[in-house]
């Protein structure tokens, strides 16, 4: 659809994870895996311009989960970096 393509232009370092999100939400079956499939935080585009990259990301999660949810998360992603700064420091 129209929207899709101007969403796809609009994320243009983030696109691989909204399709990821995509494809997730059309899907008629999710299966949790215990282990990573994906990095999209090695090299690439989003590595040299990481810092747009994640503000790209967080915006299409405030679309698809909202903004309040997005928020809450980051907050568990901020207290889990921070345990494993300490962790890795000792």
């Amino acid at each position: 659809s129209r929207r899709q393509r101007q969403m796809c232009i609009r994320d243009r370092l983030s696109a691989d994870y909204e399709w990821c999100l995509r494809c997730l939400q059309h899907s008629r079956k999710n299966v949790f895996i215990d282990d990573c499939l994906i990095d999209y935080l090695s090299e690439g585009l989003s590595t040299a311009n990481r810092r747009a990259s994640l503000w790209e990301r967080f915006r299409i999660m405030c679309r698809y989960y909202g903004t309040v949810p997005t928020i809450m998360r980051h907050v568990r992603f901020a207290f889990r970096f921070m345990r494993t700064q300490t962790n890795t420091s000792n």
